[in-house]
């Protein structure tokens, strides 16, 4: 929190995130439907700060509709138990890759009660539309599912990219973290392109501030 200049105490949680620290950017979308992206790791939910803060906008865990997880790394996805009501939905193959990558039960204990109300996201579906002003896209790369969204808000567009850039650094330089292999590259740089083609006016990285391209 010192390092990156952020104070708990003043700042909500829902406004801002805490940089490379293990903790995702997540999203309260309220329209048609009650959408949270990306609800973070164990210790967010653990400690009660996503049902503070959604509390805080008038929202309770059992009035959220969706939650939209833009991969499956445990720093995105690991509360979502937090919402045992809601659908589900996620990249098409994104659980299978979680599942290979982490311990079985840390899946299935999230996913096991709903997997009758889940909505898988293809490359096929295109823009798909979940309700009015929301719609989402696949953007593989940093996951091989990994899907972004895009929201239309006080007339502007705002895209939630996820982890196809974790800082507004990495989307404006496209200089990207050491681990990718050259076929995940490739499908970044393919990703970056598609969002840069939609036109947003506001952009949500996976662990940066909202910024505008």
């Amino acid at each position: 929190e010192n390092m990156m200049g952020v104070d708990p105490k003043q700042q909500e949680m829902l406004g801002i995130n805490l940089g490379f620290l293990p903790i995702s950017s997540t999203t309260l979308i309220q329209g048609e439907k009650t959408i949270v992206v990306d609800p973070g790791n164990f210790h967010v939910g653990f400690y009660g700060l996503i049902e503070d803060s959604l509390e805080q906008k008038g929202v309770a865990p059992e009035d959220v509709d969706i939650v939209l997880i833009t991969h499956s790394h445990f720093d995105h996805m690991a509360s979502t138990h937090l919402f045992p009501e809601s659908k589900l939905v996620i990249g098409e193959g994104e659980l299978e890759f979680a599942r290979d990558l982490y311990w079985p039960e840390f899946i299935d204990a999230i996913t096991t009660d709903r997997l009758a109300d889940v909505e898988y996201v293809s490359e096929e579906d295109g823009m798909k539309e979940l309700c009015e002003g929301v719609s989402v896209f696949s953007t593989p790369g940093h996951t091989p599912a990994s899907i972004s969204a895009l929201v239309e808000t006080d007339g502007e567009d705002v895209a939630l990219i996820g982890d196809v850039a974790m800082t507004e650094d990495e989307f404006r330089t496209r200089e990207l973290s050491h681990w990718y292999t050259d076929e995940q590259v490739v499908q970044i740089y393919e990703s970056m392109d598609e969002i840069e083609e939609l036109d947003p006016d506001l952009i949500v990285p996976g662990h940066d501030n909202t910024f505008r391209p």
